[in-house]
């Protein structure tokens, strides 16, 4: 959360850059009625300091750190729950009160200034020796930073501050931090992990942001044409220290714009306008996102009476996350209102490749997707069915099955799509001939297995027979024996 609203950040590539090392102290506060949890210790905030360094040091690709670390506490200042006559302070939740806020950001700034005499910055100075403070106090105190600087009773000099309550983690620390430094909240923001500044409160900045603080340049990304197809290159990693991180797209307003009315009669509309496509990879995914200005018409009234102003305030939107699946809706995100194709081609140790296109080609890499799935279902299939069944052709028709589909997925990588469609029709076809010649060589298999069972039984019979013929004729008869012992 941030104490004021600010301009709506750009993406200049002339961005002054928040770089080198930046002055941390931390200060513990307890309230008079309010204490801190035994687990609250000085060494967690130290190991706090020492999380967000080394992620920041990683992110800024090495030109950002923090220094010093020390903490401080724990102090004792104001009270959090007063008695009803006098009000207790609104700092547990949103939205604070500006009042209650001061309270407690004048409580460190003093502490800071003429307890501690830890140096602020004088304006002269701003940015090359800021000093940062984050106050800590104890209870359920929500978060917030100052977009600006805090100053030291109305003096030249002042302190980078964020209030922020002992419960929250480190990942909040570094969401008030980069605030400090600069970025606004996203509020609308669906990013989800990809974005420190969001409501998902993931625990890294996207490569937009990391613009915003100049950490890298325009040279740091590749910016394809939306109105004719390529390929680009970016680095699996956006922590990568070199190379092209991420890849944006501009896209003409013309081709894309959202209008949105408002219910109130009083103000006129509410709009926002898509200029840029980005995506960028990380962990074996690939991001695609959409940067946006949303322009507001307010009502801002005083003394003099009300006049309209507008304010704008940027919005990332999470559009698809791709992956190195053999689905459809993995690999290819197609957007029909801004009429163009995102589509993972392949991810290498060398980067990942992406194909900028148009919504008809999208298309053709879904279609020919969803015939490389249909293949390889086809061609696993005809493995398992094969059995102990030996067929001489079998080995030959798989085997052409096998290379169609590796020269399918070559084509795709390629972004030959059509080819890539011919080449696994062709694939699932070898498969399907290959069980065809297993079933035939099966149906063979059971006749002869049928033959020489029936052979069998005949063969029985035919023994059975022998063998009464023959004791028949080898056991004499009682009758003939006598009439032979009479006649002699």
């Amino acid at each position: 959360m941030t104490a004021a609203v600010s301009e709506t950040v750009t993406a200049p590539s002339n961005v002054e850059c928040v770089c080198g090392p930046k002055r941390v102290n931390i200060l513990l506060f307890d309230f008079e009625d309010v204490k801190h949890n035994a687990s609250s210790t000085l060494e967690k905030y130290q190991q706090i300091f020492r999380e967000m360094n080394a992620s920041f040091y990683r992110q800024s690709y090495g030109q950002m750190w923090l220094v010093e670390g020390n903490v401080y506490g724990w102090f004792t200042a104001l009270t959090l729950h007063r008695p009803i006559s006098l009000r207790g302070l609104n700092v547990t939740a949103t939205p604070v009160s500006d009042t209650d806020a001061s309270e407690l950001e004048d409580a460190a700034t003093s502490t800071a200034f003429f307890n501690l005499h830890i140096a602020p910055t004088d304006d002269s100075e701003w940015p090359y020796n800021e000093s940062y403070l984050f106050a800590v106090f104890a209870g359920d105190v929500y978060a917030w930073a100052m977009m600006g600087s805090s100053r030291v009773h109305m003096s030249s000099q002042a302190y980078r501050l964020a209030i922020i309550g002992e419960s929250w983690g480190v990942t909040t620390f570094m969401h008030e931090f980069a605030h400090v430094m600069g970025l606004d909240d996203v509020p609308e923001s669906t990013m989800g992990p990809w974005d420190l500044m969001g409501p998902g409160f993931g625990d890294r900045l996207c490569v937009w942001s990391r613009l915003q603080l100049g950490w890298l340049r325009d040279r740091d990304l590749v910016s394809p044409n939306t109105t004719a197809t390529a390929s680009v290159l970016i680095l699996g990693s956006s922590d990568d220290p070199s190379g092209i991180r991420a890849m944006k797209i501009q896209v003409p307003k013309s081709q894309y714009g959202e209008q949105i009315e408002t219910t109130d009669s009083v103000l006129p509309k509410v709009w926002a306008e898509t200029t840029e496509v980005w995506a960028e990879a990380q962990n074996g995914k690939v991001a695609v996102y959409m940067y946006q200005n949303v322009y507001t018409k307010d009502i801002y009234c005083g003394h003099w009476g009300c006049d309209f102003g507008i304010s704008s305030r940027p919005d990332l939107r999470l559009l698809s996350e791709l992956s190195d699946e053999n689905t459809s809706a993995g690999r290819v995100f197609v957007s029909q209102e801004m009429k163009l194709a995102v589509i993972l081609l392949e991810m290498t140790t060398d980067g990942v490749k992406i194909k900028v296109t148009n919504r008809v080609e999208g298309a053709k890499a879904e279609q020919s997707l969803i015939a490389l799935e249909q293949a390889r279902r086809s061609y696993e299939s005809a493995a398992s069915f094969r059995g102990d069944v030996l067929d001489p052709n079998w080995n030959q028709t798989m085997s052409r099955a096998k290379e169609a589909l590796v020269s399918a997925w070559e084509s795709f990588r390629k972004g030959d799509f059509d080819s890539a469609i011919a080449s696994a029709m062709k694939s699932q076809e070898n498969a399907r001939n290959a069980e065809e010649l297993v079933r035939k060589a099966q149906e063979e298999q059971a006749r002869l297995q049928t033959a020489t069972m029936w052979l069998a039984v005949a063969c029985c019979l035919v023994l059975v027979v022998v063998i009464g013929y023959v004791r028949w004729h080898r056991k004499p008869r009682p009758k003939q024996e006598k009439m032979d012992r009479y006649t002699a």
